[in-house]
């Protein structure tokens, strides 16, 4: 039983253009986060994608993506396991933060200063972004430390920073 942080490039049609977009802006060499829950039995991605969060089939989401970097963390127990399950369930269904990743996008091309991140609130989790499920997880289930500019500031750069500082030691909550 494993979790996997994804990161990953779009393969078609428009999100392949928003993906170039995206990494153009951001200035990394992918442009999409996916955390993949594989318990076994089946292999699911909760993702934030335009209109709203979802659980797609592993082998499904394939079609769409493709994989760059993965980094995989070994559940420690069942009851983790349901735990985790759980809470990636909750995020299911909410919007997708357009407004989110217009403000990175702006904070990026302007080069907007801390304070004003800081204290720069969009949605408070009403609305999600693939790296905020990511930074949310992450902070829900590993003890690492990193402090980002601001919650709705998440960009791909800080979710591979996270990933990087929980796989060289991984320590579960």
């Amino acid at each position: 039983m494993k979790i996997s942080f994804l990161y990953a490039n779009s393969t078609s049609g428009l999100k392949k253009l928003g993906g170039e977009i995206i990494k153009s802006v951001e200035n990394t060499p992918f442009c999409h986060f996916a955390i993949l829950f594989n318990d076994n039995f089946d292999e699911y991605i909760f993702e934030a994608v335009f209109p709203k969060t979802r659980k797609v089939k592993y082998s499904e989401w394939l079609k769409e993506y493709s994989v760059h970097t993965r980094f995989d963390f070994e559940i420690p127990s069942q009851d983790k396991r349901i735990e985790c399950y759980e809470y990636l369930e909750l995020m299911i269904n909410k919007w997708y933060g357009v407004d989110q990743v217009l403000f990175i996008a702006f904070c990026i091309w302007f080069k907007l200063n801390e304070k004003f991140q800081l204290k720069t609130s969009i949605n408070k989790n009403a609305r999600l972004i693939c790296t905020e499920i990511g930074y949310l997880f992450s902070n829900r289930f590993f003890k690492y430390e990193y402090i980002p500019v601001n919650q709705d500031r998440i960009d791909l750069d800080d979710m591979v920073k996270i990933g990087c500082i929980i796989n060289n030691k991984t320590e579960w909550k």
